[in-house]
């Protein structure tokens, strides 16, 4: 029986060294708890302060807010909103156990989405809104629970 030659020993290592990290690879594309699912959320316990007679004012309504968080895409770090003025393209940053979700409105006005990673079709949202109307502040914070799309 002849040796191997040093190629083929080469080549051994090689496939040897594929196949250990094949677990982590598959792991890694495990850890997309967003990818291919529809998040639709419920904003309750807004706080939204505005500049009244020159100084900060800080109020509780009593209104909601419904948002759709779908198409995550981790190549691209895109995702899309869905809310009550229509759909928008944001950016979507993953995280350990959460993404972050930013969008910039053509007015220059700022919103950001924290959403946790979804259990048992279920998850927790923060909404924050950094806006200016006519020159005014105009900020609001929302919580939701959101609900995995079947």
């Amino acid at each position: 029986m002849s040796r191997p030659t040093r190629n083929t020993r080469w080549g051994c290592l090689c496939l040897l060294t594929l196949v250990g990290l094949w677990p982590c690879c598959a792991r890694a594309q495990q850890e997309r708890p967003f990818q291919f699912i529809t998040l639709d959320c419920l904003f309750r316990g807004a706080l939204i302060t505005t500049m009244e007679k020159g100084k900060l004012t800080t109020t509780v309504p009593n209104d909601t807010l419904s948002i759709t968080l779908t198409n995550f895409n981790y190549e691209n770090h895109t995702a899309i909103m869905i809310g009550n003025a229509g759909s928008d393209e944001v950016s979507f940053i993953p995280s350990s156990k959460k993404a972050v979700l930013v969008q910039l409105s053509a007015t220059g006005n700022g919103f950001m989405t924290s959403v946790s990673e979804p259990v048992g079709g279920k998850a927790i949202a923060f909404h924050s809104r950094h806006s200016w109307l006519f020159g005014e502040p105009l900020v609001s914070e929302y919580q939701a629970d959101c609900k995995v799309r079947k």
